[in-house]
């Protein structure tokens, strides 16, 4: 399925929510999007308000990331989770992939010194 943007029809109205109902969604606290409307939001800040809708905030929120079942899940949320500890084949596939990565360096040096 395709998606066919009209860039010559009327943009979308504007979606003002507070600083504070943005962080939420976002994840965020109130001074990081306070901080973020000098920066990359700062298209998107009207006064003390975002427009939830404008493409720099669309950006914005999009860097919510999805959790292990795949459900989208904020940074917030992932922080206040319990860390769980790695399981034997965690720690299997670092001991493989670090065995990788020296032999790798090893034969490069060889190659170098050759």
């Amino acid at each position: 399925m395709s998606v066919q943007v009209n860039y010559l029809a009327e943009p979308p109205a504007k979606q003002l929510v507070s600083r504070a109902r943005f962080a939420k969604l976002a994840g965020v606290s109130r001074a990081a999007v306070t901080k973020a409307c000098r920066k990359s939001l700062s298209p998107a800040c009207d006064g003390v308000q975002v427009d939830a809708a404008h493409p720099a905030a669309v950006c914005y929120l999009a860097r919510v990331v999805r959790d292990a079942a795949g459900a989208l899940t904020t940074r917030a949320e992932i922080a206040s989770r319990p860390a769980t500890p790695p399981t034997a084949a965690d720690v299997d596939a670092l001991a493989d992939l670090v065995v990788r990565v020296l032999t790798r360096a090893l034969q490069r040096a060889q190659a170098a010194r050759a």
